[in-house]
């Protein structure tokens, strides 16, 4: 187990109410005290607290999440692991939960989401069945359109449709993602969807959509992140209809312009540069850009995965076949629920 991931488990466990514990319902923010008491109504865009103080109303993007007076301790157990990253043990206590014995719908619902959400993150990351992944997440989705975990469940819909190279399917599920009404999940949605059209191949109206947010007037840092992403999928896109010297001087500048501890960010960027350096034909370049992935930025499995695709190629044509087979491994053997890892099967 990874040393800080564990303690940030447990540190989570150790917070997570029991059953006999909690007397109220609690709605956790980024920071402070929860809000307490009892949640009477959730729809995709807040949920409404009754206090003793009166009804209270809090939008789901400020959420980071909610518990429910009565529930089952492996359900606040897994929450715990899923914040942290620790899936196997979220699944496993989720999968001890007796559905029939739950009483109240809100749980109920709860348990199905994170039940479907487990299931879809391994199947995304490591492997398993993405269809039943995906199959269990729709049956939540259609069940429970007015959960607060209506949105989220989109994005992992449209993240499962891209996984099975489906990138027309996941566009309707983050368009849906996309009526969400706060501005940075609109942002997120049209990289997302410019990302699918990239991925079918429709580099002009990717790049379209990745200019409607790098031209977006808002300035949080969420949208900066969102303009970030954006600036290099517009530059992975223009490398694949040969504008290739704007697309690695665009790479490049936003290498030299943020902070390499931002393993995502530097991950995006650097496989940008090598689609960049494979289309301008100079492999040994390519191969460098790639490699950073590989060895320094390698924490989201989608950016490892599509820079280990590359180089299974790319170290063959640098007569190095056993670091060719090497990545080609690591693809099938730590990523094989990535679309990656199904373009080499």
């Amino acid at each position: 187990m990874n040393i800080s991931r564990g303690f940030f488990f447990f540190a989570l466990l150790a917070l997570a109410p029991t059953a006999a514990q909690a007397q109220f319902d609690q709605i956790f923010g980024e920071r402070g005290a929860p809000a307490r008491g009892t949640v009477v109504s959730t729809t995709p865009n807040e949920v409404t607290l009754q206090t003793t103080s009166g009804n209270q109303t809090f939008p789901v993007n400020e959420i980071k999440r909610v518990t429910f007076d009565g529930e089952p301790n492996e359900l606040s157990r897994a929450r715990a692991a899923v914040l942290a990253g620790q899936l196997e043990q979220a699944l496993e206590d989720l999968r001890k939960i007796d559905a029939n014995s739950v009483g109240r719908d809100v749980v109920k619902q709860d348990v199905q989401y994170f039940l479907a959400l487990t299931q879809a993150k391994l199947a995304l990351a490591r492997g398993g069945d993405k269809n039943k992944a995906a199959g269990d997440m729709m049956a939540f989705y259609r069940a429970n359109p007015n959960s607060h975990h209506h949105f989220a469940a989109a994005e992992v819909l449209g993240d499962l449709a891209m996984a099975l190279d489906n990138p027309a399917a996941a566009r309707t599920f983050y368009e849906e993602l996309a009526k969400a009404p706060w501005p940075e999940h609109k942002m997120k949605a049209f990289v997302l969807g410019a990302d699918a059209l990239k991925a079918q191949g429709d580099y002009a109206a990717a790049i379209a959509d990745y200019d409607k947010v790098i031209g977006a007037n808002i300035d949080t840092p969420l949208a900066a992140r969102q303009k970030l992403f954006s600036r290099i999928g517009r530059a992975e896109s223009l490398a694949q209809t040969g504008k290739t010297d704007e697309a690695i001087k665009t790479c490049e500048e936003i290498i030299a312009n943020n902070a390499s501890t931002d393993a995502e960010l530097f991950g995006r960027v650097y496989n940008a540069l090598g689609t960049a350096y494979l289309k301008a034909n100079k492999p040994q370049d390519a191969a460098l850009a790639f490699l950073h992935v590989d060895t320094m930025f390698y924490s989201d499995p989608n950016q490892h995965a599509q820079a280990l695709y590359h180089l299974s190629d790319l170290w063959n044509q640098l007569n190095q076949p056993d670091r060719a087979l090497d990545a080609r491994t690591t693809l099938k053997n730590s990523y094989a629920g990535t679309r990656w890892a199904k373009l080499k099967s």
